[in-house]
């Protein structure tokens, strides 16, 4: 796909999330600044939820689609039963949403800010 193509087709982050971002920062600047751990951090752990199903056994076989794989097994009772809860991921989808894809852009840019917020006070660092 070219390049213009893409740009054209492409979404900016605030068109989608601008006004509720737009919203909690305001609030967090009137006074509230825990809002954020409250609000805005949601946001970012569903946009970044992983697709994955929990399955319990009691007899150790368990039924998986075309596109699932057994992430890891948990021993656990089920129904007064000792079993397994079994993670199963879908092959084909790794994140719940498509707006995962700008998790890896939003965490270098928080970190950058880290770095930058920190930096004057390089010394004073153990």
């Amino acid at each position: 796909m070219h390049t213009s193509t893409i740009k054209k087709t492409c979404i900016r982050g605030n068109q989608y999330f601008g006004d509720y971002v737009k919203y909690w920062y305001n609030t967090k600047l009137a006074g509230f600044k825990e809002i954020k751990y409250i609000c805005l951090s949601p946001l970012w752990g569903k946009m970044m939820e992983r697709d994955h199903t929990n399955k319990y056994t009691k007899t150790g076989v368990i039924v998986l689609n075309e596109n699932e794989k057994v992430e890891y097994l948990q021993p656990c009772v089920v129904d007064g039963v000792e079993g397994h809860k079994v993670v199963v991921k879908n092959v084909d989808r790794i994140y719940k949403s498509n707006y995962a894809r700008i998790g890896a852009f939003l965490t270098s840019y928080a970190r950058l800010k880290l770095v930058r917020m920190i930096r004057p006070y390089r010394d004073q660092i153990v």
